[in-house]
């Protein structure tokens, strides 16, 4: 029998992400699934849930939660043996769930993800490929905050930090030290979006560093660039409060 997945989704005011990011878990091709939502943002997004006895969406007003408590209150609700972040602002392809999961039971450790996984900047439209760099692990396992996927056993013994940025890096990063982690090529998989007026460290280094090459538009799926005329996630589109947040930096700094 299959195993069992949570998706895990924490958000703070991104409104215009996530009826893309909810699309995204619906069309997995991965049938024993389910999207826990922890919405800690000023305005509730429960109107933007789809009446789907899959999703769980919880409100969690104020206070504010880092971003490594909002994943902790999300895996606590999680009902998998599995977990599966689903991060708010990105574009999944429909095999995602499954390649993660293969990855994951494979291996036989206890956390997964992609090292290598897209980025789109949606305020120049810029295209661009996030490498986990060598010279940090001749074996190149990393897994990207937004790919994650972990057994929920490994979770319970080794929670996120309470820090606002880098919880899921960091976690990813002591797994790899304990040789818990596996990790493949995202290929066109998972696609990252930056935006707007967004501070993650990831923004500022698209295109400047060796680890974020820009790349031609044919690298990126057809489907997410129907998708992203379908939600119509332009800048021009974008509440400012959507923008103005982050939850999370996906990957180390370079070595540079």
């Amino acid at each position: 029998m299959p195993a069992y997945v949570s998706a895990v989704m924490p958000t703070y005011n991104r409104s215009a992400f996530v009826p893309m990011a909810i699309a995204c878990f619906l069309n997995q091709d991965y049938s024993e699934r389910e999207l826990i939502v922890v919405d800690n943002g000023t305005e509730t997004i429960r109107h933007l849930i789809p009446n789907d006895s899959r999703i769980h969406y919880c409100r969690q007003d104020s206070p504010r939660l880092t971003h490594g408590q909002m994943l902790n209150r999300c895996c606590e609700r999680a009902n998998g043996d599995v977990i599966v972040n689903w991060d708010d602002d990105d574009w999944s392809a429909p095999d995602r769930m499954t390649t993660e999961v293969d990855l994951l039971l494979g291996s036989e450790k206890s956390l997964a993800g992609f090292h290598s996984i897209l980025y789109y900047d949606v305020a120049n439209q810029g295209t661009y490929r996030y490498s986990y760099s060598k010279r940090h692990d001749p074996r190149c396992t990393y897994a990207a905050g937004s790919s994650q996927i972990y057994k929920k056993s490994y979770w319970q013994k080794h929670q996120f930090e309470n820090v606002a940025v880098g919880a899921d890096s960091r976690w990813s990063l002591k797994a790899q030290s304990k040789n818990e982690l596996a990790s493949m090529n995202g290929g066109k998989m998972l696609v990252a979006l930056a935006h707007g007026a967004n501070v993650s460290n990831s923004r500022r280094l698209l295109g400047n560093t060796p680890q974020f090459p820009k790349v031609d538009r044919e690298e990126f799926p057809t489907a997410f660039w129907d998708d992203l005329k379908r939600f119509r996630l332009s800048q021009q589109s974008l509440p400012l409060s959507s923008a103005m947040e982050t939850q999370d930096t996906a990957c180390p700094q370079p070595s540079l």
